[in-house]
């Protein structure tokens, strides 16, 4: 009698995190697989005045990566800097030289075979921010001995993870120099990642025969140029493959001030403005149409547009309508066509007037009193309230950012203004940061410093900016300059098209850099030759061109946390210890600390890019982050057969994990069915 068989084919499944890439053979002296790395980047250099490292410090405090720097110039690197093979402990999970390590510490010296022992011991990367093309890393070397290379094109090669960001083609900033070598001498072991004028390869990996990664750039960088902005946290992820603690978002906030006031305007015959209410020049004010035309561009963008406005310029405007006596013109059509609209906009306190906060008169011998703050900010807020328009009540923008005083004119603060802060609820108040760069606190706010604008006020067209623009920024007798340690006079007028370069390559570099400060211009720059949308439609054009990345565009008050939060991180993160092992994080520190970190799965975590990133905020008791699966072992033969008709015995299986000590294995046989011949599968889940 012929038997009729069952064949079971068991296959397993198992609960996964991110993959971090193939390691490489471990060495003798220590194990990469089970060593622990800790999550600091190692900076070397030689001198602190070299362009790349100034711009790497630049790139990791931004970014909130702890980091130490290395001077060779006062110090020998040896390998107990680096960390201990015995002990299986990486001190560093990166390593960044700021030239050319062998020209840093020496070709050959004790101090290079230690780093290269070290990277190789435990498996881990070397980046050169800035090198000569050289033989050791795969590349001939640059018979013309460099060059500049001010506007080259640089190409990203193929599609690096690291730089899935970026779309398209970057353009070397002005003032660069860099090397391009005559060929690539090891095309085993070099990949090219980006490519400069002629295709030649200006940015590489090389397999290191000792066993690491190396990557070598061979154009220099310097912490204000748009290609090292655009291209830092690239590097940064490649060389630490991806995990690191800290976090880097591109940022776009516009701020307009004055809504509902009007402006006085630039004369361009007398270079000066008149502030006489519009006898000399008419003022400048919005009308309907601009309203229409902002939405409209906001909807078209994805951009928004936070209207900062003051309730007295639409009282008095509605004020004046009744005065004329003709009845059908008894309201304020600019108000009216905000209105209609007013769920549309975000919406920030100016104060009702927008009222100088400083002091009384010229003579600078008594400040405004508390009571009258209080009234601006109050009046403001019950404007909105009775208009039906939300605001957040808690934040401020005081008229000419008064009553902070300012050093440039001499201006004390008003010690009034915090108690009148105090007093009215505020916890956000805007500062300038051409004045105060630094977030701090006053009263019961913390200062949200707004990048000024080059697109001024009293300007509405764009004859009327690129006159008065001419006249700040030219030397005389065309201008009306002087040069100091802040500014650098033009010797000659900018055409419109030079003055667009100009701010467009001011302005992109804020948006790249982590920097969630918004940027601040006024209802003058929105009306008759809208030149917010030209200049800005300029720096917004260059940032698609370089950029396959949403801006995240955050509230007034959550610029404010972001920057508060990141200024608590700098201060606190010499008590937090994490680093890495066997495939998972180990975080610990204070209790309600928060962390960045880049490339580990946690609750709360967000996708920017291809990238998982956000803020972790510790309980006071370690934590694990595990990305690796558990390791099952079944305990029976695979596949199995069995006779039909015959029931199913689960003989069972065992799982191991890095980080958990039981693990429980799950089976699943219920898509067995003993009586029917044919293949099935028993699925074994471990988490």
């Amino acid at each position: 009698m012929a038997r009729r068989l069952l064949t079971l084919v068991l296959v397993l499944s198992m609960h996964m995190g991110v993959g971090i890439g193939p390691t490489a053979t471990p060495s003798e002296a220590a194990d990469p697989a089970t060593a622990r790395i800790d999550m600091k980047v190692l900076l070397v250099t030689n001198s602190t005045s070299y362009p790349s490292y100034e711009a790497w410090v630049a790139l990791m405090d931004r970014e909130g990566v702890p980091y130490d720097v290395f001077d060779q110039s006062s110090d020998t690197l040896e390998y107990a800097d680096l960390g201990d093979s015995v002990g299986n402990h990486a001190y560093y999970q990166a390593v960044v030289c700021a030239t050319r390590c062998t020209d840093i510490l020496g070709f050959g010296s004790s101090s290079m075979v230690d780093l290269e022992t070290f990277l190789a011991d435990f498996d881990l990367r070397l980046l050169h921010g800035y090198a000569p093309p050289d033989p050791i890393f795969g590349l001939a070397t640059d018979s013309s001995g460099g060059e500049s290379v001010d506007g080259d094109p640089l190409t990203i090669v193929g599609d690096p993870w690291y730089f899935d960001y970026l779309d398209g083609t970057l353009t070397v900033d002005p003032g660069t120099y860099g090397y391009y070598p005559d060929s690539i001498v090891d095309p085993v072991n070099y990949t090219t990642v980006m490519t400069g004028a002629g295709g030649v390869p200006v940015l590489g990996v090389y397999q290191n025969p000792d066993g690491f990664e190396e990557m070598i750039m061979t154009i220099d960088s310097a912490p204000y140029q748009i290609h090292a902005l655009a291209l830092g946290h690239g590097l940064l992820s490649w060389v630490t493959d991806g995990r690191y603690l800290g976090y880097n978002r591109n940022y776009f906030v516009a701020h307009f001030d004055d809504i509902f006031l009007p402006d006085d305007r630039w004369d361009i015959d007398d270079n000066t403005t008149y502030e006489d209410g519009g006898a000399t020049n008419p003022l400048i004010r919005m009308v309907p149409e601009d309203v229409t035309y902002a939405l409209a561009w906001q909807a078209s963008t994805g951009i928004r547009l936070d209207m900062v406005y003051n309730g007295a310029g639409s009282v008095e405007a509605i004020a004046e309508a009744l005065a004329d006596g003709d009845p059908d013109t008894n309201s304020d059509p600019l108000t009216d066509a905000f209105l209609a609209v007013k769920d549309d906009f975000y919406w920030i306190n100016h104060t009702y007037s927008h009222l100088n906060l400083d002091y009384v008169d010229e003579t600078k011998t008594a400040f405004v009193d508390q009571a009258t703050i209080e009234a601006e900010i109050t009046d403001n807020i019950t404007w909105a309230g009775a208009n039906g328009i939300a605001i957040d009540p808690t934040e401020l923008v005081t008229g000419e950012h008064s009553g902070l005083g300012n050093d440039v004119f001499s201006i004390a603060p008003n010690p009034n203004l915090g108690p009148a802060l105090t007093a009215t609820g505020i916890e956000w108040v805007a500062a300038d940061n051409s004045v105060q760069p630094v977030q701090y606190s006053i009263g019961s706010a913390l200062t949200v410093p707004r990048y000024p604008a080059n697109v001024f006020y009293n300007t509405a067209t764009q004859e009327e900016q690129l006159d008065e623009y001419n006249w700040i920024y030219t030397l005389p007798p065309l201008g009306n300059c002087v040069n100091s340690a802040t500014t650098t006079c033009n010797t000659a007028e900018l055409t419109w098209e030079e003055y667009l370069d100009t701010e467009a390559s001011i302005n992109l570099p804020h948006l790249i850099q982590n920097d969630p400060r918004p940027h601040y211009l006024h209802q003058s720059d929105l009306t008759e030759d809208r030149l917010f949308y030209t200049v800005f439609g300029e720096v917004l054009s260059r940032y698609d061109a370089i950029f396959d990345l949403p801006l995240v565009q955050p509230l007034f008050h959550e610029s404010g946390e972001i920057m508060a939060r990141a200024t608590d991180w700098q201060s606190d993160m010499a008590g937090v210890t994490a680093y890495l092992q066997e495939g998972a994080m180990y975080l610990d520190g204070p209790a309600a600390t928060e962390v960045p970190i880049t490339g580990v799965d946690f609750a709360g975590v967000e996708t920017y890019g291809n990238q998982i990133s956000g803020w972790y905020t510790l309980g006071g008791s370690p934590v694990v982050f595990d990305w690796t699966a558990p390791v099952i072992t079944l305990t029976g033969a695979n596949p199995q057969t069995i006779e039909a008709g015959d029931a199913y015995s689960e003989l069972g299986a065992t799982a191991t994990d890095n980080v958990d000590v039981s693990v429980t294995v799950v089976p699943d046989a219920s898509a067995v069915d003993t009586s029917t011949l044919g293949t099935y599968q028993v699925t074994y889940n471990a988490t």
